[in-house]
């Protein structure tokens, strides 16, 4: 399933930018003009959240991992199930992912 999302994703955010998706830390990487904006685990998508817009992924899954036996909860939340079959959702929830990690990225540098 995680490859069929990945093609529909490439289709259904174009409008964006340039989509990719490639594997990043043994997971499928969402990039939206080479800035990483979410993940596909598991054949689900989950978008990068912060704290203006994590109250939508409300009872949502967030990516965890572990780390010297530490659990990590990251800012990416699984993506709410009516957002698939809802093109103008998924753009929203996109376009609001695109612009934290935008703004991560920019801290980081």
């Amino acid at each position: 399933m995680s490859d069929a999302l990945a093609a529909d994703l490439k289709e259904q955010l174009a409008p964006l930018g340039e989509v990719s998706v490639r594997k990043t830390f043994g997971e499928l990487a969402v990039y939206i003009d080479k800035c990483m904006t979410g993940l596909i685990l598991d054949g689900e998508l989950y978008l990068k959240t912060d704290a203006a817009t994590v109250g939508e992924y409300e009872g949502r899954k967030a990516f965890t991992y572990d780390m010297g036996g530490k659990t990590v909860v990251t800012s990416y939340r699984q993506v709410p199930d009516g957002a698939y079959d809802d093109e103008q959702e998924m753009l929203r929830l996109a376009v609001a992912a695109f612009a934290i990690a935008g703004r991560t990225k920019k801290k980081k540098k």
